[in-house]
């Protein structure tokens, strides 16, 4: 197994959900009695690749090669309230995928990065973090079965009535 974060990303993110979902392994596996997973530094030697990005990093043609049987399990947040960015970012993955014959076989595709950026180093399981780690947890119980989930649509701590009453409060400066 492969850890791949994107390495000109200008923010934190990727590598927060990369070490969330360390976590999340690694504590399944203990309370599983089994260790996690061996870890290697290069990706084209991994059968299975947990790969974390933002929509705000504007390619994904520098990823490595990967084995051609890897199963690969993506992280992919976007700033928006939906997740169409982060969905055409994992429609380009899958095809660079293709290419090198590994399978997108499980994707989470997370709203609202800035705002999930902030709370990360809160508790895993608040209210702002709860949703996003969910479905890290159900891409680590797939990457431990070798399954494939599909896409996974993260949603919104809140309703997203909410989030435009905000968004539309910040605009007019009435709150910050």
């Amino acid at each position: 197994m492969a850890y791949l974060g994107a390495s000109n990303d200008p923010n934190a993110l990727p590598s927060l959900l990369l070490e969330d979902f360390d976590d999340a392994l690694h504590a399944y596996a203990r309370l599983g009695g089994v260790g996690a997973p061996q870890r290697v530094e290069d990706a084209r030697d991994a059968d299975a690749v947990v790969f974390a990005t933002s929509t705000r990093r504007p390619t994904l043609v520098d990823l490595p090669g990967f084995s051609p049987s890897a199963l690969v399990y993506a992280l992919i947040a976007c700033d928006g309230a939906e997740t169409d960015e982060a969905r055409l970012a994992m429609e380009r993955l899958r095809g660079l995928l293709e290419q090198s014959g590994a399978t997108l076989a499980g994707c989470a595709l997370i709203p609202l990065a800035g705002q999930l950026e902030r709370h990360m180093k809160g508790p895993r399981m608040g209210h702002a973090r709860r949703n996003v780690s969910e479905a890290t947890d159900e891409l680590v119980l797939a990457l431990r079965c070798a399954a494939t989930p599909g896409v996974i649509e993260v949603r919104q701590p809140w309703p997203r009535v909410l989030h435009r009453l905000g968004t539309a409060l910040r605009c007019l400066g009435l709150f910050s």
